[in-house]
């Protein structure tokens, strides 16, 4: 514990600052809404706070996407006792047989998918090993994590002694969360971070580029134009995992030397997801080309990003109210998840 404080000391990650304070307001409240700006360190300290908090209980944060989970396990495992998943912080991501080794156990600490969430509480109505609930990234705004939401509100009026609920995320208007939680009065844990500077530029496509010439004539000239200047890893945002494997292809024979391409997104198998880490761990001397869809944005920490190409566009589910069913549709994202560029891009270095 003394070498965990030391260590978070020289750190001096912006949510430290409000540990006690932290633990002070979940003691007393119960249900506890944090907001802290991305890059604060509130995905790993917090869960890390809460299991220091109650030695006795098993700590659980739950996030959509499974890349997240383990890899907030592994920052957070490290940090905790600086050893890997599986002794006091571990992760599930699925219950059935899809992802080879997808849970891991943890003593203290648990990272979820809320699917994974959800299918202990179909075992276990009262989650009776759970002594805190952590939902981050509320904003998400996803079925299953209203699911979560919705579990963790009957099980405070349930367990009225003995569980304890934290809901964080970089920005949203606490009211609505406080009013479903019967807690209108309870006040927000507020977290700011400065990152580091980003140029932030708008680079608009050619006037007469057509939708499938778009990564040969937009995407590949702005990558080249910044590959130069900049010399971390670089971030490239594409609508679909369609379009990540076009542009694998088309890059192929574009790339410069020491530089090594990868794609993320959900359907690849944890061992290939594994590989960004491990090269981020590992590979001084490479540089990381990785096309990802939006899913990395919730926590995608990896150390030496520097350069963020994001295209803004996302393939999204709608409902046709003429036809009655769903179609997918690729649409423009939103404002908030386009400002999350710049805080990956400024997580350790100016960047762009």
């Amino acid at each position: 514990m003394q070498n965990r404080m030391s260590e978070r000391q020289r750190n001096q990650l912006p949510i430290f600052a409000s540990r006690d304070k932290f633990i002070e307001q979940l003691q007393r409240d119960k249900i506890l809404l944090v907001i802290a700006e991305a890059n604060s360190g509130k995905s790993t300290q917090l869960p890390q706070y809460a299991a220091e908090c109650f030695a006795d209980g098993l700590v659980v944060c739950v996030l959509s996407q499974p890349f997240p989970v383990m890899n907030l396990a592994r920052r957070a495992a490290d940090e905790y006792d600086g050893t890997l998943e599986g002794n006091s912080v571990g992760y599930q991501i699925s219950h059935s047989n899809q992802f080879k080794n997808g849970c891991i156990s943890g003593k203290n600490i648990m990272f979820m998918t809320d699917t994974a969430l959800i299918y202990e509480f179909k075992k276990d109505p009262n989650l009776s090993r759970i002594h805190t609930l952590i939902i981050d990234d509320i904003h998400e705004r996803l079925l299953n994590i209203d699911i979560v939401m919705g579990i963790a509100k009957l099980l405070l009026a349930k367990r009225t002694n003995d569980f304890f609920v934290v809901i964080s995320s970089s920005n949203i208007d606490p009211v609505p969360f406080l009013k479903f939680f019967d807690c209108p009065l309870n006040r927000p844990l507020v977290i700011k971070n400065q990152i580091n500077p980003v140029n932030v530029k708008d680079i608009p496509p050619p006037n007469d580029c057509p939708d499938h010439k778009f990564i040969e004539l937009h995407v590949i000239p702005t990558f080249n134009n910044l590959y130069q200047k900049y010399t971390g890893h670089i971030l490239i945002f594409l609508s679909s995992q369609r379009e990540i494997e076009r542009a694998l292809q088309l890059f192929n024979s574009k790339l410069p030397k020491g530089c090594v391409m990868l794609s993320l997104h959900g359907s690849l198998s944890i061992e290939e997801q594994n590989k960004i880490l491990e090269l981020d761990n590992q590979q001084q001397n490479q540089r990381m080309i990785v096309f990802c869809t939006n899913i990395t944005e919730i926590s995608c920490a990896i150390n030496k990003f520097q350069v963020v190409i994001d295209t803004g566009l996302i393939r999204q589910l709608h409902w046709d109210n003429q036809q009655h069913f769903n179609i997918l549709e690729t649409v423009h994202i939103s404002r908030f998840s386009a400002n999350q560029s710049r805080y990956i891009a400024g997580y350790k270095n100016q960047g762009h």
